[in-house]
């Protein structure tokens, strides 16, 4: 008995396989396993008995760039080397794209910290105050020297040096004197 529906034969044109063979890319977001794989079926449908290193040729040729320009100087000749040496770089590219993830992180958990913040606004606080500094020692050099210079806050503080009221003790007169 015939069969209703015979089983599709596989006629592919050896001219639109080499076609597909010579087009096929590494997408951006395909591992290596995926397009080594896939690059394979191609190249078994094209020819069973294709060498191994015209497969290596065909298989770096189609790789992401910053992989080609990696495997090329290593002269690969199997396509079992190929994928032994795309996966190794492959997975030191992951590592090397996860750690500044990791630092990001980081550094946003400690922006989220109140205490960071504070810091933050203190070092924001003292800069503003350095450059008022640098100012006034640019338009009165003789009345702006670090001795004499006082923040808003040093009139209620007293010197621990002297006592006194008015400046700290880093400016303190007095310990000139002693």
């Amino acid at each position: 008995m015939d069969r209703a529906f015979p089983p599709p034969q596989r006629t592919q044109n050896k001219h639109l396989l080499s076609e597909q063979i010579n087009q096929r890319k590494q997408f951006i977001d395909e591992s290596v396993h995926d397009y080594y794989y896939a690059l394979d079926h191609l190249c078994r449908m094209y020819d069973q008995n294709m060498s191994p290193l015209e497969k290596t040729i065909k298989l770096v040729g189609g790789l992401r760039d910053e992989l080609k320009e990696k495997l090329l100087p290593l002269n690969i000749r199997t396509p079992d080397e190929f994928l032994t040496q795309a996966k190794n770089y492959e997975s030191s590219e992951q590592v090397m794209n996860q750690q500044p993830n990791n630092q990001r992180r980081q550094l946003q958990q400690q922006s989220n910290n109140p205490r960071q913040q504070f810091n933050q606004q203190q070092l924001n606080h003292r800069m503003r105050n350095y450059q008022q500094q640098k100012r006034n020692e640019q338009t009165n050099p003789q009345q702006s020297t670090r001795n004499n210079y006082q923040d808003s806050n040093t009139p209620n503080r007293s010197c621990y040096t002297c006592g006194e009221l008015g400046h700290l003790a880093r400016n303190c007169p007095n310990h000139l004197n002693e």
